[in-house]
């Protein structure tokens, strides 16, 4: 997947960065990194869903010192992940600063790529990446549970699963409600995952006609007809921008701008990104602060992932990108994801640990037993053993495997 040089200034994959696409632009990605070695790099080290998520990609390994491209110098989240991995290696880390739109065309080109040496390649063999990253979650997940090891599990405390009831969207039916929960810090909103993601349908009637044509449909057409394009292969990613009298949208496709739809009237740019909220189920009023929604959908019996990015402009103008993930950039995304949570729910145990051992130390040091009246020790001991029985679940589960189904 190699994309033609040409007009490939494109928005970083995460959305965290968004440079501003222009088709003016010039990028011959090939001159700055050396690709064969990149590639072999993500197969062996770091694989493709850690550089998908944290922006990163290894340029090169020069003995025990891996060079690291990075969108953004300053993520914390994306050196510790790679430190990890290369402390299994005895390797060192070197990172230096890497465009985002090189990075997102070499991602792209990773993925023809990966493809083509897919029928290659035994489906059994590892890479080394996806080893060391699923021993890093067992080592994880085996020390929250030996340290509630002497618990008792509870098998009356079974979690109950709730799903969200079938609802209908009046724009680009899709069938499911979703119940969007957003952090503080930095929202982002994930719905709830039913066993079938609930399903995407679009009828775009004018696929066959030019970009140009685009621009005077209504913008619940527009929508459809620029899902339609984006749907058809690969990455797709749709970047709305506000401009002070009209709107611009760029559609790209692997790296690649395919179309860019120039001075939309604000009524239709603002349109369409009111079209995108209702396809995701997201309040319309501006947003005062970047929020991003993450739903699930299923199109033609293959599952997506819409990631929808809403963000003010230093005008405060609303602004939106749109990021299609499926197939094998989706999985190893969902890997990573699960990786997080992980992490954070180890951190979490390990700080409620240093709490009861505060408590036990205190009660001892000062002769003071615990107020039995409280109920707290019973509570804290009924909440240890539906931990303790949650992970058993967890370590229960099983799924098939994605690659051979593929076969």
């Amino acid at each position: 997947m190699v994309p033609p040089i040409g007009d490939q200034s494109e928005l970083s994959v995460s959305g965290s960065e968004n440079p501003t696409p222009s088709n003016h632009i010039q990028l011959d990605w090939t001159t700055q990194i050396d690709a064969e070695m990149a590639f072999r790099l993500v197969d062996s080290i770091l694989p493709f869903e850690a550089c998908l998520y944290h922006q990163i990609l290894p340029l090169s390994l020069e003995g025990s010192r891996l060079k690291l491209g990075m969108v953004n110098m300053d993520d914390s989240a994306a050196l510790d992940y790679v430190r990890r991995i290369l402390a299994y290696m005895n390797c060192s880390l070197v990172p230096q600063p890497l465009a985002s739109d090189v990075h997102y065309a070499a991602l792209s080109a990773y993925l023809n790529y990966s493809d083509q040496q897919k029928k290659a390649v035994s489906p059994a063999s590892q890479p080394v990446a996806r080893r060391i990253a699923k021993k890093l979650a067992e080592h994880s997940a085996k020390r929250a549970v030996e340290a509630q090891s002497d618990r008792p599990a509870d098998l009356h405390s079974n979690p109950t699963l709730v799903v969200d009831s079938p609802s209908e969207l009046p724009l680009l039916s899709v069938e499911g409600k979703t119940g969007p929960l957003s952090k503080t810090d930095n929202p982002i909103a994930i719905e709830p995952t039913p066993e079938v993601p609930p399903l995407l349908v679009i009828h775009p009637r004018y696929l066959s006609k030019p970009p140009e044509f685009l621009a005077d449909l209504p913008p619940h057409e527009l929508l459809e007809e620029l899902l339609g394009r984006v749907l058809s292969w690969g990455i797709g990613r749709l970047y709305l921008e506000h401009k002070a009298k009209y709107g611009r949208i760029v559609w790209s496709q692997n790296g690649v701008v395919q179309a860019v739809l120039e001075e939309l009237p604000l009524d239709t740019f603002l349109g369409v990104i009111q079209a995108l909220k209702q396809l995701t189920q997201t309040p319309l009023v501006p947003v005062q602060k970047p929020k991003q929604i993450e739903v699930d959908r299923l199109y033609q019996n293959e599952t997506l992932l819409l990631r929808l990015r809403l963000m003010p402009n230093k005008q405060g103008a609303e602004e939106a990108t749109l990021q299609i993930l499926r197939g094998e950039a989706l999985r190893f995304y969902r890997q990573q994801q699960l990786v997080n949570l992980g992490q954070e729910a180890l951190s979490i145990a390990q700080q409620f640990q240093q709490k009861i051992s505060e408590i036990y130390h205190y009660s001892r040091s000062h002769s003071v037993p615990f107020p039995n009246h409280l109920s707290i020790l019973p509570e804290l001991d009924r909440t240890l053993k539906r931990l303790s029985y949650q992970l058993t679940e967890i370590q229960a589960l099983k799924f098939e495997d994605p690659s051979a189904q593929e076969e």
